[in-house]
């Protein structure tokens, strides 16, 4: 489930976000070297999903005769494109960490969707976890650590408290109407992608209650303040909101120890991964 109710419009405004020089004042770098983190790190991706009109040729060869097929029968051309990228970005990363063909990589996912490496490769020790909105993928990878990523475009047609009605604690709705108006779609787009990437983490899913548990959010980042039934435990989460500049909004969430995050970004077109 995306936190958008439509499908993205491709527009200048979301294109700039991948600009080099503006990320890196962000934390954002162009990645050298080995692409497996070492223990203690986590590395993130961010890739630029190629808009309408640049091919995708070069991504499509990484996916598996099933992926492609999967692509080829989705109508929305935005969707299929995020799907291609994301998909290509996941294998190629693990393909490089685990030096493997991207095609070879085989993964599984649990009851409620988190993927996980398959058999072959699970005594690696790396764990991964993957999102995508508009024109960003984001990808993580660390060892030995569960993962859970999520980012989100501010999508106006998105109504900020009908959605929290649904998925928010009572105090959270409230701490989200005591932020002044011209902030409070930022604000709540946030708090989704930190309890989103919660849920992630866990393997439990967004179905299995999103108002379960409590975020709080303040100068300092955010950490979870409370949680109930089917989220317990959480509260010992690493919470982190990510730098991702005006129109996005994006978190990671780790289990223990506190972890060095290093942020890598991919953004050059028509083949992003073309590096690895």
């Amino acid at each position: 489930m995306r936190c958008g109710d439509t499908a993205p419009t491709w527009c200048c405004a979301d294109r700039t976000l991948f600009n080099a020089k503006a990320l890196a004042p962000l934390g954002w770098r162009t990645p050298r070297g080995a692409v497996r983190p070492l223990p203690g790190d986590v590395h993130l991706y961010l890739v630029r999903v190629p808009p309408p009109g640049e091919p995708l040729d070069a991504l499509l060869t990484r996916l598996t005769p099933a992926e492609r097929a999967r692509a080829s029968e989705k109508r929305i051309e935005a969707k299929r494109r995020e799907y291609v990228t994301g998909q290509a970005t996941l294998r190629t990363l693990l393909g490089a960490a685990l030096g493997e063909d991207p095609q070879r990589v085989r993964y599984r996912r649990g009851i409620k969707g988190k993927p996980y490496l398959g058999a072959e490769s699970s005594g690696s020790g790396l764990e991964f976890n993957i999102t995508h909105s508009g024109e960003m993928v984001l990808a993580a990878l660390a060892v030995g650590v569960e993962l859970g990523v999520d980012v989100e475009w501010h999508n106006e047609r998105t109504d900020p408290q009908r959605v929290a009605r649904r998925t928010f604690t009572p105090d959270e709705r409230a701490a989200l109407e005591r932020i002044d108006e011209q902030d409070r779609r930022g604000h709540f787009f946030q708090m989704w992608t930190c309890k989103e990437a919660l849920v992630k983490c866990t393997g439990l899913g967004i179905h299995s209650g999103m108002n379960e548990f409590q975020v709080a959010l303040d100068t300092s980042g955010a950490r979870v303040t409370g949680a109930w039934d089917r989220q317990a435990g959480v509260e010992r989460l690493h919470v982190l909101p990510l730098p991702l500049g005006p129109g996005h909004a994006g978190a990671l969430v780790h289990e223990p120890p506190a972890l060095r995050v290093k942020r890598y970004l991919l953004a050059d077109a028509p083949d992003p991964l073309s590096g690895f």
